[in-house]
């Protein structure tokens, strides 16, 4: 476990030990939320449980819920990166074709 995890953990448990601070200012801490790119209910409550953090996260599921919402801003942000996607990967086709 690195160190900087360490710390959030430490955090997580008592946060009035440490000072944080959000572009300079001062900034209360009730507690600790961890996100991860993807896990099992199991494992979210497992780290929940073991570590004290308030919440566990995933990127897969917040993900999910976006397109369940049809959040407009969400669908054409990843319009405009599938169409940088295409735009990359044509342009490394290309590269074969001087």
């Amino acid at each position: 476990m690195g160190d900087a995890f360490k710390m959030f953990l430490a955090t997580a448990t008592s946060p009035a030990t440490y000072q944080v601070s959000v572009q300079g200012k001062p900034q209360h801490v009730d507690g600790a939320i961890l996100v991860w790119g993807r896990c099992t209910s199991k494992g979210q409550a497992s780290v929940i449980e073991e570590y004290g953090l308030h919440a566990v996260l995933t990127v897969e599921s917040i993900v999910r819920d976006l397109l369940q919402w049809q959040s407009q801003e969400f669908n054409e942000l990843l319009t405009t990166k599938e169409s940088w996607g295409r735009y990359l990967f044509t342009g490394l086709r290309g590269l074969n074709n001087p």
